[in-house]
């Protein structure tokens, strides 16, 4: 009769079975885990579950951090890992000694990310933090120049490399010896970093005298002045202090023949010896030194001069053996 027929839900054994479930756990009765549905994929029994380290995770960061820690586990003070004679300690709370240079390079290297899209509010604490940390270090003081070269502030950009300079400790420049495997060569130009890794380092010659970078700096906005004379100096200081800074060299030629008119051959001169340094470091050619060099031949010979057009392209072809990516050469050769 269907007046007497049952409606039944659908599913209705697996509500009864879930309800039953749900009480029992709230009830606090052990119960075995569920079935997984069929054709899932059952899950392995004897699989350790995942644990952190603790010990390595604070060993990772006392290298890091450069803490030092007491059997308890309590922070002592922070070292260097590269030269005890930077190590970092504390007295009454007031820090002494010089930061670790990986603080420095984190600090710098975000300075360098918001400088680059325009945050110049950023950036300047950035590097203000390291100062702070080191003031020893001229990356700060170069990075602060330019953000106030930006805002048009060239007497307070001045002002700073000049500080960097009185403050910045003596650098130094590492020499290569030659490649181990001669069959190097022959692997793809685009590998630059496995080419440098192959070259070993003999030792290191320390600077002459102050940050040549600061020096350059400072050199190219006198120039940007009309202090023409003390840029001059500039450059010369700064490749005094380390014969193998490319960008000063070529500073350097691009002021005598620009600006103070002295003609090719004192360009010749600079581009020469900048090519020569590296060199005898064994350091990696520089495409910014024969793009530059390259671009003087050219000018000065015009279309009209074989020769300089021809030995311009030459410079231009060690320019992109140099580096691969130089879009400067590709674009002058293409002209």
């Amino acid at each position: 009769d269907a007046s007497n027929t049952i409606s039944i839900k659908p599913n209705v054994g697996k509500e009864i079975a879930d309800a039953a479930f749900n009480a029992a756990i709230n009830a606090g009765v052990p119960l075995p885990p569920r079935p997984a549905p069929s054709g899932a994929q059952q899950p392995a029994t004897n699989v350790k579950p995942q644990t952190v380290d603790r010990q390595l995770t604070r060993m990772v960061e006392d290298r890091i951090y450069g803490y030092s820690r007491d059997p308890t586990g309590s922070l002592q003070y922070q070292t260097s890992l590269q030269d005890p004679s930077r190590a970092i300690q504390f007295r009454e709370g007031v820090r002494l000694g010089k930061a670790l240079t990986i603080n420095i390079d984190r600090l710098v290297h975000f300075a360098k990310k918001d400088l680059s899209h325009g945050r110049l509010e950023e950036a300047q604490e950035y590097y203000t933090k390291a100062i702070e940390l080191d003031p020893t270090d001229g990356r700060a003081y170069l990075g602060l120049s330019r953000i106030a070269q930006r805002r048009g502030d060239l007497e307070y950009a001045r002002k700073l490399l000049k500080e960097g300079i009185a403050k910045c400790t003596v650098g130094f420049v590492e020499v290569k010896g030659p490649r181990r495997n001669e069959s190097l060569k022959k692997k793809n130009s685009m590998s630059d970093d496995e080419d440098d890794d192959d070259l070993p380092t003999l030792g290191t010659i320390p600077d002459n005298g102050p940050n040549p970078f600061l020096l350059q700096a400072l050199g190219t906005l006198e120039q940007r002045s009309g202090n023409l004379s003390g840029a001059e100096e500039l450059y010369l200081a700064a490749v005094r202090s380390r014969p193998s800074h490319a960008a000063a060299w070529v500073s350097l030629g691009q002021l005598r023949t620009k600006e103070l008119r002295q003609g090719v051959n004192a360009g010749r001169a600079c581009y020469q010896s900048a090519e020569r340094e590296l060199r005898r470091i064994g350091a990696k050619p520089n495409a910014f030194i024969y793009t530059a060099w390259a671009s003087m031949e050219y000018k000065k010979g015009g279309d009209s001069d074989s020769k300089a057009v021809r030995r311009a392209r030459e410079l231009y072809q060690l320019a992109l053996e140099a580096d691969p990516r130089c879009s400067a050469a590709y674009l002058q050769l293409g002209v």
